[in-house]
C-alpha cells in the first residue's frame, strides 16, 4: 500500500533495528492504513519482535518511522504509550501485584501529574477486566497465574491503555482454542468499534490469515511478501521461507494451511 491510498497510522521508510547492537531488521518499508489489522508472519528470528518493539519505540531505529502522527524514535514515552500499546509475548510482572493492579497499570499515561486514577480510568479497567474475562482472577496475584491466564491480563494492561495503535506479540500462544478465539474475536471487535489499528505478529498462519486482512511476511529481517493472505500464502513461498510442506485450503474467511506429514517409510 502507498500513502496515497489512504489514511496511515502507520509509515515506515527505509526502517532499519537492532537488539543489543546486533542489526535485525533492513530496509523495511511498510504502510499500515488506519483502523485496519496487520498480520506479521515469518520463521523464528525472521524479525517479527523487533518490528513491534520499533513501533513502540523499544528498539534502536533508523530510516523514517511515524505511529499516528508520532515519531517513536524522538517522542516522550508518555507520548507514545497514549497513542501506542504493545502486548509482549514475554511480559515481566512485579512479584505479589494482582491482576486488577497490573491492568490499572495500563491507564499511567493518562493519569494527571499527581498520579490519581479517576472515576474514567476506573470504569475503563473494570471495563477490559469483564470483556476478557477476568473478574473471578482479579484480586489474585498475577505472578501465580497460568501462562494463558497471564496473557489475557497482558492483553487487558495493554486495552485499558485505550491506544489507537494496537501491537500484539504472539497474542494466544498460551491460550487454549477457546480462549484464542475469544480473544481474537475481542480485538477484532474493538478494531470495528474503535477504528483500532492491529498488527499482529503471529505464528499459527491460519489465524493470521482469517482475522489479518493483510499479511506481511519477513524472513531474516526483510520483507519478502506482503499483500492479501491468499496471496502471500502459497505452497511454494512456505516451502521456500519455512522449509515447510503444507496444504493450503481455500476458504471463504481465509486460507488455512495445513502441515503435511512427511510420505517416507519410517525405520
Amino acid at each position: 500500500m502507498t500513502e496515497s491510498e489512504g489514511p496511515a497510522a502507520v509509515v515506515c521508510r527505509g526502517l532499519g533495528a537492532s537488539r543489543g547492537g546486533i542489526p535485525v531488521l533492513y530496509d523495511v518499508d511498510l504502510v499500515v492504513p488506519a483502523g485496519s489489522w496487520v498480520s506479521l508472519v515469518g520463521p523464528n528470528g525472521s524479525g517479527k519482535t523487533t518490528l513491534l518493539y520499533a513501533l513502540a519505540g523499544l528498539v534502536e531505529a533508523s530510516g523514517r518511522l511515524d505511529v499516528m502522527g508520532v515519531r517513536p524514535r524522538s517522542s516522550r514515552r508518555r507520548e507514545i504509550a497514549r497513542t501506542v500499546a504493545l502486548m509482549p509475548q514475554r511480559p515481566v510482572v512485579p512479584e505479589g501485584t494482582t491482576v486488577r493492579a497490573l491492568v490499572e497499570l495500563g491507564r499511567t499515561p493518562h493519569l494527571s501529574r499527581f498520579g490519581t486514577p479517576t472515576a474514567r480510568d476506573r470504569t475503563v479497567v473494570d471495563e477490559v477486566i469483564v470483556r476478557l474475562d477476568l473478574e473471578d482472577l482479579a484480586y489474585r496475584a498475577a505472578s501465580a497465574l497460568s501462562g494463558g491466564e497471564l496473557q489475557r491480563v497482558v492483553l487487558a494492561r495493554a486495552l485499558a491503555q485505550e491506544p489507537r495503535v494496537l501491537l500484539l506479540d504472539e497474542p494466544t500462544s498460551a491460550l487454549d482454542i477457546g480462549h484464542q478465539q475469544q480473544v481474537l474475536d475481542l480485538v477484532d471487535d474493538l478494531r470495528g468499534d474503535r477504528e483500532l489499528t492491529v498488527i499482529a505478529a503471529m505464528h499459527d498462519l491460519t489465524s493470521a490469515a482469517q482475522y489479518g486482512q493483510r499479511l506481511v511476511l519477513l524472513d531474516r529481517g526483510r520483507i519478502v511478501a506482503d499483500g492479501a493472505p491468499a496471496e502471500v500464502l502459497t505452497v511454494d513461498r512456505l516451502r521456500e521461507v519455512y522449509g515447510a510442506r503444507v496444504e493450503i485450503l481455500e476458504r471463504s474467511d481465509g486460507p488455512a494451511v495445513l502441515p503435511l506429514r512427511s510420505t517416507g517409510e519410517k525405520a
